[in-house]
């Protein structure tokens, strides 16, 4: 597999999602690291995302637990690159690498990242369309999250 030729702090293990243990999923859901397969009236679920659940899935962890790919989730593949502290620089340079070093595998694969020159770059859903570039942003705010339920906690957020 592709994966295995990532080196240095990129370096881990695929793992297939209809193939790994239940210890190693409860570790990278309760981690915040693993997706969950899209259910209900949701656009996804209605799509058909879920479909063929969890086959042709998987997740890429790197030893270091600060680099993942998830496969065939919301999008077709999603790169992630995290980390505890706020070293912005330190992530986004993994990230950058990651996503170059995916590129060239693929591409050696004779294959590449889904690009249409009307629509951009392909995802499953719809919302994401065109986008070949999404951050998102963690903080951990202890003191209000113990005075706000989750509902205030989400309007004070917009505000």
């Amino acid at each position: 597999m592709g994966f295995d030729s990532l080196s240095g702090d990129l370096k881990g293990k695929y793992h297939e999602l209809s193939k790994m243990s239940p210890e190693l999923t409860k570790e990278l859901r309760g981690n915040g690291n693993l997706f969950q397969e899209p259910t209900g009236p949701a656009l996804l679920a209605a799509a058909g995302a879920g479909r063929d659940w969890p086959e042709n899935r998987g997740i890429f962890c790197a030893d270091n637990s600060k680099f993942f790919v998830w496969v065939n989730e919301e999008d077709h593949m999603r790169i992630i690159s995290m980390d505890k502290g706020g070293d912005i620089k330190d992530i986004f340079d993994r990230w950058s690498r990651g996503v170059e070093k995916v590129r060239g595998i693929l591409e050696g694969q004779k294959s590449g990242y889904q690009f249409d020159d009307h629509y951009g770059y392909i995802h499953t859903c719809p919302s994401n369309l065109g986008t070949g570039l999404r951050a998102s942003s963690m903080i951990l705010l202890p003191e209000l999250s113990k005075k706000l339920t989750p509902h205030q906690l989400e309007e004070f957020a917009k505000r």
